[in-house]
């Protein structure tokens, strides 16, 4: 039985098949923190991001919100606070999510 990874190695795992599934070439990246300021990076490169993790999990350690999305135009669409009842009646209609997150207990 192979060990599990860290938790580090995974979250760098997952992240880098997400900028890697979004298939941009940069992405914009915020954290809105607590206190409701903003900070924003734009045009980082997938390497940029992934080296910025511990700082991001530092964040969300701290109750900050964490969005990344491709730079410029593209054809991605983020649809959030979802039930389960809501995800289903939408691939119900055709529409087939590229990935399902649960950002929020109950919310994907």
């Amino acid at each position: 039985m192979q060990p599990l990874p860290d938790s580090r190695t995974l979250t760098a795992h997952v992240a880098m098949q997400q900028l890697e599934a979004m298939a941009a070439p940069s992405f914009d990246l915020g954290v809105k923190r607590l206190n409701g300021t903003m900070l924003v990076r734009e045009g980082w490169g997938a390497k940029q991001v992934l080296k910025a993790l511990l700082w991001l999990r530092r964040e969300n350690l701290h109750q900050g919100h964490i969005y990344i999305r491709p730079a410029g135009p593209h054809g991605l669409n983020l649809v959030d606070d979802l039930t389960a009842t809501m995800l289903l009646r939408m691939q119900a209609q055709g529409f087939a999510p590229a990935a399902v997150i649960e950002s929020s207990p109950g919310n994907f």
